[in-house]
This record gives structure tokens, C-alpha cells and sequence, in this order.
């Protein structure tokens, strides 16, 4: 821990753990990829994958982890995988606008 952070890796670990054992994605088959380098908008992040059967459609989303000034964050992103067109203007917008200050 650095300045009040938690560790992403550690932090990825316990972010999984809540996920699997949330009443909405406990029967999901959640499934998670490897954690790896990534951005969001100009935020250097790691990033896990994951894909989810929630009401029979399948999810698919991806969660970034980072530090920023003393606290560390997450963000996760979901969506329906056959909406995945309709919805990249909407989070392409949230993306290019987020700010921490």
C-alpha cells in the first residue's frame, strides 16, 4: 500500500470475489480473463474481461482498476453483447469526459 492505496492486484482479487458471490452474477457463469495493461481515456489502468449470462442474455464488460493521486478506483463497464453497437457512441462520451480531480 502507497499513500492510503490498495494494491490493484489485491484490489482486482477482492473486486472478483464480490462479484461471483453478488446475488445477480452468482448463477451467471461469470467468467474472467487475466488481468493486463490498458487506458481509460488517458488514464493508464489494468483491466480484467468478463462475460456473463444474466436473464439469458449475454453480458460481456471489462473492469479497470488504477490509482489516482492517494485512492485507488475501479470502473466497470457492462452491456449486453448484441447491443455492443448501439451503445459505443454512449460510452465513448462517458469515456472522453471523465475527469478526476
Amino acid at each position: 500500500m502507497v499513500n492510503g492505496e490498495i494494491d490493484l492486484n489485491e484490489w482486482i482479487l477482492i473486486y472478483q470475489n464480490e462479484l461471483v458471490n453478488n446475488i445477480i452474477y452468482k448463477n451467471s457463469n461469470l467468467d474472467f480473463t487475466d488481468s493486463g495493461k490498458d487506458h481509460y481515456n488517458d488514464i493508464d489502468t489494468t483491466s480484467i474481461q468478463f462475460t456473463a449470462s444474466i436473464l439469458r442474455l449475454e453480458h460481456e464488460g471489462v473492469i479497470h482498476f488504477f490509482h489516482k493521486g492517494d485512492k485507488t478506483f475501479a470502473l466497470l463497464k457492462q452491456q449486453v453483447i448484441e447491443d455492443n453497437l448501439v451503445n459505443k457512441p454512449d460510452f465513448d462520451l462517458i469515456e472522453e469526459n471523465f475527469r478526476i480531480n
